[in-house]
């Protein structure tokens, strides 16, 4: 008798198609380096595509956070170069713990 039945394994591919994404987005804005963008575009007000700013990473690993944010759309391009952060996003990861 096998232990795993398939109807098992499709529950759990389904839990994990659906919940993996949200994981994923903990994992990124969870991250120093993401905290500390986030909290930039922040103070910076650049919440809205009008209001987008260009971005200048100080070091590579902030360079690999930025990429994941922007992948992730917490950070969004409205223009080549110009990025603001995406609350909506951000919120909905229910992970930012308010400055």
């Amino acid at each position: 008798m096998a232990l795993l039945t398939t109807n098992v394994l499709q529950r759990f591919a389904e839990f994990w198609k659906t919940r993996g994404r949200a994981l994923s987005n903990f994992v990124i804005v969870g991250s120093l380096h993401a905290q500390r963008i986030i909290l930039q575009f922040r103070e910076a007000g650049a919440l809205s595509a009008s209001a987008a700013l260009p971005f200048r990473a100080q070091s590579r690993i902030e360079e690999l956070e930025f990429k994941r944010l922007l992948r992730a759309h917490v950070i969004r391009e409205p223009s080549p170069g110009r990025y603001f952060l995406d609350m909506r996003t951000l919120e909905r990861t229910k992970l930012w713990f308010d400055a």
